[in-house]
């Protein structure tokens, strides 16, 4: 990244800080959805074609299968849900921008592929015990810490008996990455991974595995910065 690059980053950090979330991402939606998405995609295409890394991670975790049920906190614009159609039985994306759920809608089309506005907080309007697997990936990052906390809180009451949870999550052990204002709509938060296991113990949750962006299972080498990937079970 250029100076100026910087320059202007820092510049909307600060002028961005008070805006609510739902506000921001609705923003983000109608300037550029697929960035804001995902800022390493080169195009659309690309956008919707990372989707196939995480699904196959699932795919190969044994998440995955026609009889399942899935729920995913954060959709976007459905790059998952364009890829994990033909694995699943049912999948409903929930995210707290309208517009993004609208493109959602637009760009997925699959039957058994469904999308909801959530609250941005909690999963209070799903039925109980309704799903086999709740998966998010580059959305806790960017919630406040209570808001991580109570949506595992809320995914132990949303699977079923044997339910999974899989998601993305940074990892900093060394505990030196600079937080963000705790109400700020998009800043990047890290964890430790002790912290991680923590609030999944709190919620009633087992950790049942860490991997690296690999897919691969985290051997507990090095600072841990980028095993980023947990599953976890009811």
């Amino acid at each position: 990244m250029t100076g100026v690059r910087r320059m202007l980053s820092r510049i909307k950090f600060r002028l961005l800080a008070p805006v609510r979330q739902r506000a921001y991402w609705n923003l983000m939606a109608l300037y550029d959805p697929v960035h804001a998405v995902c800022s390493e995609a080169e195009d659309e295409r690309d956008l919707y074609e990372s989707g196939t890394v995480q699904v196959s991670m699932m795919k190969d975790l044994g998440l995955l299968g026609r009889d399942k049920d899935a729920l995913h906190i954060g959709c976007g614009i459905g790059r998952i849900e364009l890829n994990i159609a033909g694995h699943v039985h049912f999948a409903l994306g929930i995210d707290v921008s309208e517009r993004m759920v609208k493109i959602a809608r637009r760009k997925v089309q699959a039957e058994n592929v469904g999308f909801a506005l959530g609250s941005g907080r909690d999963l209070s309007p799903l039925r109980d015990h309704s799903f086999d697997l709740c998966y998010s990936f580059i959305a806790f990052q960017h919630m406040p810490r209570p808001v991580v906390a109570n949506y595992f809180q809320q995914v132990t009451k949303k699977l079923k008996p044997g339910g999974r949870l899989f998601f993305q999550i940074p990892i900093d052990e060394t505990g030196s990455r600079r937080e963000p204002p705790p109400d700020h709509p998009y800043g990047l938060r890290y964890y430790s991974s002790r912290e991680v296991s923590r609030l999944l113990e709190q919620a009633g949750l087992r950790l049942l595995g860490r991997y690296d962006d690999k897919g691969e299972r985290f051997s507990g080498s090095g600072d841990g910065s980028d095993a980023q990937y947990f599953l976890a079970g009811v």
